[in-house]
């Protein structure tokens, strides 16, 4: 099947405060498994959720402004 973007997350205000390679062990991985990873970390003002099937309404967290 093709490619379906159906679900959309966006950081506001956004830094990595994390980034650690990690190369699979040959007991970690099939055939679908990439020969490199990256674990990341993230600190965020804002968090934005989208679904973009399924007629769900967005959602948004705001560290600023907690109860919108």
């Amino acid at each position: 099947g093709a490619t379906e973007i159906y679900f959309k997350i966006t950081l506001s205000d956004c830094r990595l405060i994390k980034a650690r390679p990690h190369i699979p062990t040959p007991s970690e991985r099939d055939e679908t498994t990439p020969p490199h990873m990256d674990e990341l970390g993230f600190a965020y003002r804002k968090i934005d959720w989208e679904w973009l099937s399924g007629g769900k309404l967005p959602t948004t967290f705001d560290f600023a402004a907690p109860q919108s």
